[in-house]
Order: C-alpha cells, then sequence, then structure tokens
C-alpha cells in the first residue's frame, strides 16, 4: 500500500466540508462510545462501554443480520 506524504496538485479552496465531516464523525464516535454506568437489576451498578444506540450496530457471530453484511 502506498500513502502519498506530498502532492504536487495545490487546491483551488479550502475544503471545509471535509473538515465539516470529520469534526461530525468525531463527535458521533465520543457520544457514542463513551463508558456509562447502568444500573442492573441483578448486578447492580455495572459499566458499559457502549450506549444502547451502538449495541444494535455491534456484529454478534450468534445473532446475525443480513445488514451486517452490506
Amino acid at each position: 500500500m502506498l500513502l502519498p506524504i506530498a502532492t504536487s496538485i495545490k487546491p483551488r479552496q479550502t475544503p471545509y466540508m471535509n473538515y465539516f465531516l470529520i469534526a461530525v464523525n468525531i463527535v458521533i464516535f465520543l457520544l457514542t462510545y463513551s463508558p456509562h454506568y447502568v444500573i442492573h437489576p441483578i448486578y447492580g451498578k455495572i459499566l458499559e462501554p457502549l450506549r444502547n444506540s451502538a449495541q444494535q450496530f455491534m456484529l454478534l457471530p450468534n445473532l446475525p443480520n443480513i445488514w451486517h453484511f452490506v
């Protein structure tokens, strides 16, 4: 794999949309994957790494869904 370090072509405009999309992805990542405490009725207070909104997108081998492969 070749990773370019620099290029001789200079962009005419600043890629503000790229910066915006990168910032949105970072914010969503931090909101979704921040550890939080959950009160479980049997185990008490436990630390979970994922929010409930992110757990639906986990790839579980015992519970495959067809959209996981898309």
